[in-house]
């Protein structure tokens, strides 16, 4: 049983970690929509598909690069630190690096071998940019191990310091490059493999400092050590590679099947649709899966209560941001992106199956920590399977709707059997709140119906005036929920127990800096 010291390291870190991330979330995520608003000013409507098109073929390579090794660095490294093992932490990185090493040159060699293949039979304008797709694709596989480790190593600020630095960089270089060069698709390639690079190298320098003060020498894992860590990450990457064919499996099929001008539409929605639900929702939960894999180690009883109520505050704040979504759903694409105002619609497919997802994250962090990993691998891979013959049925039929439908599908099945798993396996309850919660959302859409005549005649003004009345009836309506669902009972006692420990944690730190000045 650990201390109540420890108890209270683990709250203020995860107090800390939590808040942190918002922000950074806040920053990366709004800095990585206007990344899209501004390259879709300069490039074509074509480009911006081919875009994205990119991006997609280097995240899932990006992941096959990774095979788990970042998971398994946010999962081993508190893990060892948990159970007094810290001697073997920098053999842990350093064997992580080696790995991702091998298997970067070669899915590297295995790409250059399909090149041809992808742009004869596949799609022609993705195999002109095929090589600096797969330069993308090393950056962005070497951040995820980097972004792990510091989770691991419990450096939050750090974290929401490079995560939220990432997007700003693409900003910073896509602009200089459009100024010093031609504004084309090329361009913004550049300006995205850079950004990452630049932001990587000097995450390295940083984690390797930290890591030179703890016991041990960077040498290879023992073999015992290497085949536990080596089944929990090649688990959790199937799991993730699983998860991100799901969530690119629309436009891999659309970029055989639709005109690239119409996967950039279909994108945008989704960039948006992705910005509004997971900005502050998803980032909550960010260093969930390190701290309750930290409790898990130590034995904690406060493993299970706290992923279950972790999936009620999810819950809590995903539902406003979904009403919000599909009640602005037109105006957020005129303000944002014009050129596709026209596939709007798409909004009341796409949302429902990412706030599915959103509500699930805590049950998964749950399993992750338990080190069922191979229960999550099965329910992403039942959704691929589902997301993937969908898609090649609906897509060839309906085009952009169906695989809007072939998606909302997919992430349901797959996040119902995870919740169901995570109540077997790892202790966790799905909270009983529809009640507490259907008085303020209605109360909150009833609010929106009312302002909107209003906001209506303010927008016809122009879009910087449409942009101000939907972030002002947003933000009553917001306060209007949260209001009511604190007077309806939506925080229990424990919800007020933590937050009265987490008051008495920063006066006491204020109490100690006090002293310290004295």
């Amino acid at each position: 049983m650990e201390s109540n010291e420890e108890k209270i390291s683990i709250v203020k870190q995860s107090v800390r970690g939590g808040i942190l991330n918002i922000c950074a979330a806040v920053v990366s995520k709004i800095s990585g929509l206007l990344f899209y608003i501004l390259i879709l000013r300069f490039i074509t409507p074509a480009e911006g598909g081919v875009y994205f098109l990119s991006m997609a073929f280097a995240c899932i390579i990006a992941v096959i690069m990774v095979l788990g090794v970042g998971d398994s660095l946010a999962r081993f490294i508190p893990y060892y630190e948990g159970t007094k093992k810290q001697d073997k932490i920098k053999s842990l990185v350093f064997t992580a690096f080696v790995s991702f090493l091998i298997f970067s040159i070669l899915i590297l060699f295995l790409a250059h071998l399909v090149s041809d293949v992808i742009t004869t039979n596949y799609n022609k304008e993705l195999g002109h940019v095929l090589t600096i797709t797969l330069f993308i694709s090393i950056a962005l596989s070497l951040n995820s191990i980097l972004i792990c480790t510091l989770l691991g190593l419990k450096k939050f600020g750090e974290c929401a310091l490079y995560s939220a630095a990432l997007p700003i960089s693409k900003i910073v270089f896509v602009v200089g490059l459009f100024l010093l060069s031609t504004k084309n698709l090329t361009s913004v390639l550049n300006a995205t493999f850079w950004s990452v690079a630049i932001v990587d190298i000097i995450m390295l320098i940083s984690i390797f400092i930290k890591l030179a003060k703890f016991p041990g020498k960077f040498t290879l894992l023992e073999f015992k050590d290497i085949l536990e860590t080596a089944s929990y990450g090649i688990a959790t990457a199937f799991n993730q590679f699983s998860s991100f064919i799901m969530g690119y499996t629309d436009t891999l099929v659309l970029g055989y099947y639709i005109s690239s001008a119409i996967i950039g539409a279909y994108n945008s929605v989704m960039s948006i649709a992705r910005t509004a639900m997971h900005t502050i929702s998803s980032q909550i939960f960010f260093v969930l899966t390190s701290m309750l894999s930290h409790l898990y180690g130590t034995k904690s009883e406060i493993f299970g209560p706290l992923a279950s109520n972790a999936a009620r505050w999810s819950a809590y704040i995903t539902i406003p941001f979904v009403v919000l979504t599909l009640f602005f759903a037109k105006e957020f694409m005129e303000i944002f992106f014009p050129i596709y105002v026209n596939y709007y619609w798409l909004f009341y497919i796409i949302v429902p199956g990412i706030a599915i997802g959103i509500l699930s994250y805590p049950a998964r962090s749950a399993l992750s920590a338990v080190g069922k990993t191979d229960l999550l691998f099965k329910s992403s891979f039942i959704g691929v399977i589902f997301n993937l013959v969908l898609n090649l049925i609906l897509i060839p039929i309906y085009g952009v709707c169906g695989a809007a439908i072939a998606t909302a599908i997919s992430y349901t099945i797959s996040e119902i059997i995870a919740l169901f798993y995570a109540g077997k396996f790892a202790k966790f309850e799905l909270p009983r709140m529809i009640l507490k919660t259907t008085i303020p959302t209605i109360t909150m859409l009833i609010a929106l119906l009312l302002s909107y005549g209003y906001l209506f005649n303010f927008s016809a003004r122009g879009m910087l005036f449409e942009s101000i009345g939907v972030a002002l009836a947003s933000s009553v309506s917001l306060f209007i929920y949260f209001i009511l669902l604190i007077k309806l009972g939506g925080l229990n006692k424990t919800d007020y127990t933590l937050i009265e420990k987490i008051i008495q944690i920063i006066k006491n730190m204020a109490n100690q800096k006090r002293k310290l000045a004295v």
